[in-house]
């Protein structure tokens, strides 16, 4: 695949060749390097950034399916810029097996929208003093955490990070004094992340610290890397938009004041904070009515980020694509986050000029829970693709993408119709078919009815209900009402050819509507 007509995060023009799932070349004029049915992509000026690795994710499986499942929340991240997202053991049962762990990420694997690392709890079942099971998992575990709980006996901890600096796995904190938070989550937050920072310097342990929101955890992870502490952290998008004086929504942990807000931006000025992450925590409306902490980030957080970082505070995008591809993938060790050769060809989209509402209940989460509603954003993500195949795509008729029509299943074209539809709705996509004029011109009509009706029954399998026509081509178009074209030889026409085309025409209009199917004509 060849990606052409992009820009990079300076404006400039980018093309990227991809073979074999990976980057293969970048720069310009990289056209020679297309084989000759090679599917080329027509960006129509976007940007092209890395694709975004969420260090920092809930999908609810098992145990919580109703919230969100493996599907819902590939979607979810596909629709955000997300190739990969790292799991949180907080499901039901709790995953605190490496069994368990590779369970997750085999679905998300057969899903095959966004990969996924699924992390283990540092008790077995979040008990809180249970740390035997860490001395047995395999290589292929390499994060840890208690996610919505912190781990309170000091002992418990300090074992674990032993255990760990021995494993070579890293410790993932969610810092809260249980004891404390009740009354002081301030408190409760800086104090546990002072004493996971000292357990990291003690015992060189790898520690990323998770959600970070308040001045007195960053103060206390800036001293800590400056003693030699390996480190890291994330923030999310909402502590970076929301202050408790306009926003209660009740995440964990909580919205901070303004001067946190302020705190957490200068970090990633002087980068102190490492990566942004969205803690994507889907709850159904019922639970949220019951108090349940936590909102869907996934769709929202490159908009909310760009917004607020790039187009408020005046930060690079080259920083905001560090934080949110680059550095996450260089701390969960994988060969994504760069646009280089030899990294995965996971790549995304973005209109960073064109303001857009968001809505929740056009969010492909399975919950729609998100304070975010009704926010103007920009940078809205237009397609995503991941190893060089194309898993989300916002709007084909405002983006100029010809060459994904026909490959969007990565050149896995599906025959089967109810292959396809499922293919296609994992993607949020439509079928899009060309065909030209000169059919009419070349074939007979009998010919002509005979498949164009074998075509109409296998697109109405599909859901596909509409036909655009003009004097070039017309093509078999999803539910949604969005012109889908894709690239070919352009015929004119003399007039007796004309006649004969607009002829032709109303007899597959004829039946086309007897099938259920609408005929629209651009001249």
């Amino acid at each position: 695949m060849l990606l052409t007509n992009a820009v990079n995060t300076e404006g400039r023009p980018l093309e990227i060749y991809v073979k074999d799932g990976k980057i293969a070349a970048v720069g310009q004029d990289l056209s020679a390097l297309a084989a000759e049915n090679e599917t080329v992509v027509d960006a129509g000026g976007l940007t092209v950034l890395p694709a975004f690795v969420d260090l920092h994710c809930h999908w609810r499986t098992p145990g919580f399916e109703y919230k969100e499942d493996i599907e819902t929340g590939s979607r979810a991240a596909a629709a955000g810029g997300y190739t990969f997202v790292n799991l949180m053991p907080n499901t039901k049962p709790i995953c605190s097996s490496a069994a368990q762990a590779m369970m997750v990420e085999q679905k998300a694997a057969e899903v095959g929208l966004c990969d996924a690392n699924q992390t283990v709890s540092i008790t077995e079942n979040f008990d809180g003093v249970s740390i035997d099971h860490l001395k047995t998992l395999p290589a292929s575990v390499k994060f840890i955490t208690e996610d919505g709980h912190g781990v309170q006996d000091n002992a418990t901890m300090a074992r674990a990070f032993a255990i760990c600096t021995q494993k070579d796995i890293t410790v993932m904190s969610h810092a809260e004094d249980m004891e404390i938070s009740p009354w002081d989550y301030r408190l409760a937050e800086d104090i546990e992340t002072v004493r996971n920072c000292w357990l990291s310097e003690y015992y060189q342990t790898r520690l990323h610290m998770c959600h970070v929101s308040t001045r007195g955890a960053l103060d206390a992870i800036r001293m800590a890397k400056l003693r030699g502490a390996p480190v890291t952290c994330e923030v999310t998008p909402h502590h970076l938009w929301f202050t408790n004086d306009t926003c209660d929504y009740r995440v964990n942990p909580p919205i901070r004041t303004a001067d946190d807000v302020e705190a957490l931006v200068e970090g990633i000025r002087t980068g102190i904070v490492d990566a942004i992450a969205t803690d994507h925590a889907p709850h159904s409306e019922e639970d949220k009515l019951k108090g349940m902490a936590g909102m869907v980030g996934s769709e929202t957080a490159f908009g909310v980020c760009y917004t607020k970082l790039c187009k408020e505070e005046g930060l690079p995008l080259e920083l905001l694509s560090h934080l949110m591809s680059t550095r996450p993938a260089e701390i969960l060790g994988l060969a994504k986050g760069q646009l280089e050769p030899g990294y995965d060809a996971d790549f995304v989209l973005v209109d960073l000029d064109t303001p857009y509402t968001v809505d929740k209940n056009k969010l492909h989460s399975k919950s729609h829970n998100c304070p975010f509603d009704g926010a103007q954003l920009y940078g809205r993500v237009c397609a995503t693709v991941k190893g060089g195949e194309l898993t989300y795509q916002q709007c084909l008729s405002e983006m100029a993408l010809a060459g994904f029509t026909g490959c969007e299943i990565g050149n896995k074209y599906p025959t089967d119709p109810a292959e396809l539809k499922k293919a296609l709705d994992l993607r949020g996509m439509r079928i899009a078919s060309r065909w030209y004029s000169s059919f009419i011109l070349t074939r007979s009509m009998e010919e002509e009815e005979k498949d164009f009706i074998a075509n109409l029954d296998f697109l109405a399998a599909v859901g596909a209900n509409r036909i655009n026509v003009s004097e070039q081509s017309y093509s078999i178009q999803g539910k949604v009402d969005v012109p889908i074209l894709t690239g070919g030889h352009k015929h004119v026409m003399n007039d007796e050819e004309w006649d004969r085309f607009c002829k032709g025409l109303n007899r597959l209009g004829q039946i086309a509507s007897e099938r259920g199917f609408k005929l629209c004509f651009h001249h």
